[in-house]
């Protein structure tokens, strides 16, 4: 007879997604993932099969437990201007604030893996939907007169993805809340 599971696969993926994110995909070692997630090694590997693809369930988790709200504001057909600006500070907060300045999980992992596997396909996938829905809402702010129709959206998605990755590498150093927030508002002040 079998002997039971003592973890599900949900709970291991979202400890796993915390210990990548506190510590890095790099920095976390197969034993650490183990202890974390109350699995056997056994047990890991039979439903993930590799560190690897438990990292990319955890990023695939990420993308729905913590941002998935907020790119569901963007995806609205009404979203523009005012969801992009929402959008930013509660990264923010998250990257700063909610994960003991861990950052952006997605960010941090894109700087760990340099090859180009799935792990690193995903990521690249990832911030290519996020520069689309940037671009989207940035074409409704344009055509609703929120930003001034000479400024060239496409150009301003693809400077947004750079401020994502900015801050979460701006949360993970040591500014002072007050600068840190003001970081936010500059970097935001180029849609005005």
């Amino acid at each position: 007879m079998a002997r039971p599971r003592k973890f599900t696969p949900e709970e291991a993926v979202d400890s796993a997604m915390h210990a990548f994110w506190r510590d890095g995909a790099q920095h976390v070692s197969y034993d650490q993932l183990v202890k974390k997630t109350g699995a056997s090694r056994h047990g890991l590997y039979q439903e993930f099969g590799s560190k690897d693809r438990l990292l990319l369930s955890s990023l695939q988790h990420y993308e729905k437990a913590v941002l998935g709200d907020l790119m569901d504001e963007l995806l609205k057909e009404d979203a523009a201007l005012q969801e992009l600006k929402h959008f930013f500070h509660s990264i923010a907060k998250i990257a700063r604030y909610d994960s003991d300045s861990s950052g952006c999980l997605i960010c941090n992992t894109q700087l760990e893996i340099p090859d180009k596997g799935p792990v690193r396909s995903h990521i690249d996938s990832f911030f290519k939907r996020m520069r689309s829905v940037f671009q989207q809402c940035l074409d409704r702010a344009q055509q609703q007169g929120q930003i001034d129709s000479d400024k060239d959206t496409s150009d301003l998605s693809h400077y947004l993805v750079g401020v994502v990755h900015s801050i979460s590498a701006n949360a993970q150093s040591t500014p002072s809340n007050d600068a840190y927030d003001s970081y936010v508002e500059i970097a935001l002040s180029v849609l005005n």
